[in-house]
């Protein structure tokens, strides 16, 4: 969008006339060799067309105004909802089970009128769906398993090879950093599951969504407190979670696995007129477990801000010079949110930041092992709505929920990545 102020009256051809300075936003939504049409934001009955659109001719004033300030738009998935992706892959049909509606996981026909519907709805049925198929005729199909293929024989010649998408899904595996232990799902034959601790054989995966821990094989439950409960409407209608449900992690160490480093604080030196200011800004550094300069509080999905352990602040951007820094609050200075997405930590403008914990000079690009991951390290695992309550383990293998100062407890927690 361009910030151009337009007039019409007395201006030469189409009407138009253009003021210097940045008062609103245009939308250039179409073009020709010589001309621009631009959607106005004064409404839908305004301008010469009476719709709110305008032309101006691409090298009059207004037109060269629109080069100079118009931007692209950046458009990326959010894996950050369910934290899934998809593969084309080559099958047999004959080797796909179809998944059929099941109480619970409010998989609905509506879910199949078209491919990403479909995708999306089977992103958050964990377990449950393997990915989705269309039919030589056209209709859509969720799929429950997909077998393999025996020993070709004389009579597999006329076998007629199609492909799926499959799903693969992001999890986290909750590793207990006190016991060494993983979180573990016990499901009894009747009642709702239990949790324990056991060893990463066993572990339990999980996938996030909307700050929520969701069971990656029975995704109808997620974990509230110490338990695990049955999601109540449909698991991807956000506009319905409980804020006693989410969870958000405090005190983080975050790793990149690739470089061996973790983000980190650098001091910065501001040179004022008669005195040195000491800001401090981020960086990354080799990984110590022990540097208070290591630890961060992050959240689980969404945006948040990015605070510093040591200094108990978010970190701000400048909106004069768009530097980041971990400033006191005011005046010309805003939360510089930051938020996931698959594994990487990125800007609200996509921008990630890469093996070094530097800002990438590209925007964010999806890779099932990106160079760029964050594992979250070391953290408490705390309800967001109330931070001073935290998972932990008690006698190596007992899992509760803490509140204030705690002792003799495991309350540190790792998100071990994992894909299924």
């Amino acid at each position: 969008s361009s910030g151009i102020n337009a007039e019409y009256g007395g201006a030469k051809k189409l009407g138009v006339k253009c003021r210097n300075g940045c008062n609103h936003a245009n939308s250039v939504i179409g073009y020709t060799k010589d001309t621009f049409l631009l959607q106005e934001s004064y409404g839908k009955g305004w301008g010469q067309f009476k719709n709110g659109t305008w032309e101006t001719p691409i090298e009059d004033r207004c037109g060269e105004a629109i080069l100079q300030k118009a931007y692209f738009t950046v458009i990326f998935y959010d894996y950050d909802r369910a934290n899934a992706y998809y593969e084309e892959i080559d099958v047999a049909e004959s080797q796909l089970s179809y998944l059929e509606y099941k109480p619970g996981l409010h998989f609905t026909e509506e879910d199949l009128k078209n491919i990403g519907t479909a995708k999306n709805r089977c992103a958050f049925l964990g377990w449950n769906c393997k990915g989705v198929f269309t039919t030589p005729d056209g209709e859509l199909k969720l799929i429950a398993s997909v077998s393999k293929l025996g020993k070709k024989k004389k009579d597999d010649s006329n076998l007629v090879m199609t492909k799926y998408f499959r799903k693969r899904q992001m999890v986290i595996y909750l590793r207990n950093d006190g016991t060494k232990k993983y979180l573990k799902i016990k499901m009894p034959k009747k009642g709702d599951p239990k949790l324990g601790m056991t060893n990463s054989k066993k572990a339990a995966p999980f996938f996030t969504s909307y700050g929520r821990i969701i069971s990656y094989r029975h995704p109808q439950y997620h974990l509230v407190s110490n338990t695990l409960v049955k999601i109540e409407g449909d698991i991807k209608d956000s506009r319905k979670i409980d804020p006693d449900t989410k969870w958000t992690l405090e005190d983080c160490n975050l790793q990149n696995k690739a470089s061996g480093k973790s983000l980190d604080l650098e001091e910065m030196r501001i040179q004022k007129k008669k005195s040195t200011l000491i800001e401090y800004g981020i960086t990354g550094k080799l990984t110590d477990m022990k540097s208070d300069t290591q630890r961060f509080s992050v959240g689980i999905s969404g945006k948040w801000p990015l605070i510093s352990s040591r200094l108990g602040r978010p970190l701000l951007r400048n909106k004069k010079t768009r530097e980041r820094s971990f400033s006191q609050p005011g005046g010309k200075t805003g939360v510089s949110p930051f938020r996931w997405n698959a594994r990487q930590l990125i800007s609200m403008i996509g921008k990630p930041l890469d093996k070094n914990f530097e800002s990438a000079s590209g925007y964010f690009e999806f890779s099932p092992e990106p160079e760029n991951a964050v594992v979250p390290t070391g953290c408490k695992l705390v309800v967001e709505s109330d931070r001073e309550r935290r998972l932990v383990v008690v006698k190596k293998k007992r899992v509760r929920m803490a509140h204030g100062v705690a002792k003799g407890v495991s309350e540190r927690w790792t998100l071990q990545p994992g894909t299924i």
